[in-house]
């Protein structure tokens, strides 16, 4: 039976999950967070207004009125309402392959560190599950990268939710010029999927070594 309790392991072992749990925050991060693409208001340079999406939901905007009259605007992350976008297949792929990111990364990182409190992980034993570990990671690397076909989707080149949230801006957006690109640009969500790609792909090197 293993011995369970934190031991001192040495750098090269620790590395990879350590790189693997940074990748993982920052797929989580890339993957339900909504902010993955967005769109930016043309011809207004005072104070444009962008329009968020994620690849599971998107920023939300409403509006309140304080006691004092003033107009506060609050931002949240909200599912897509029912027919308000048309998922295509690229759109799919992303959601699934961005699930499939999480569960095994997440799965195998978790697996890899509980090995450091485990005495029998030593050895022969510990390359082993390295070495497997690496052959996940690297896998992880080629799903975290497909959830980027998102940026050739209909999110990013006929999303029917920049037209129903402008819609609903001209009616209490002061200067709103209603007029969006038609394409998107890449947000904080998909520059964190790309900086995880890279971390999969360390983790997966740091493993194999």
């Amino acid at each position: 039976m293993s011995k369970m309790g934190c031991y001192k392991q040495p750098p090269t072992y620790l590395l990879p999950g350590t790189l693997a749990i940074i990748a993982f925050i920052l797929c989580l991060f890339g993957s339900t967070w909504c902010k993955f693409i967005s769109f930016t208001e043309l011809n207004n340079t005072t104070d444009p207004v962008t329009l968020s999406y994620g690849i599971w939901n998107y920023l939300g905007v409403s509006s309140r009125q304080t006691l004092s009259g003033e107009t506060v605007y609050m931002e949240s992350c909200n599912y897509y309402p029912d027919n308000s976008v048309s998922v295509d297949t690229k759109w799919r792929s992303a959601r699934a392959f961005s699930a499939l990111t999480v569960i095994i990364g997440g799965l195998v990182t978790f697996w890899v560190v509980l090995s450091w409190c485990i005495r029998s992980f030593r050895g022969d034993r510990a390359k082993s599950l390295l070495r497997c570990a690496a052959m996940m990671y690297m896998l992880c690397c080629l799903f975290q990268g497909l959830t980027l076909l998102l940026m050739t989707s209909n999110a990013c080149y006929n999303n029917g939710m920049v037209g129903i949230t402008a819609t609903t801006l001209k009616n209490s957006v002061v200067n709103f010029s209603g007029e969006f690109p038609t394409t998107c640009a890449m947000a904080g969500g998909g520059k964190a999927t790309i900086a995880a790609v890279v971390m999969w792909f360390l983790a997966a090197l740091a493993a194999l070594k």
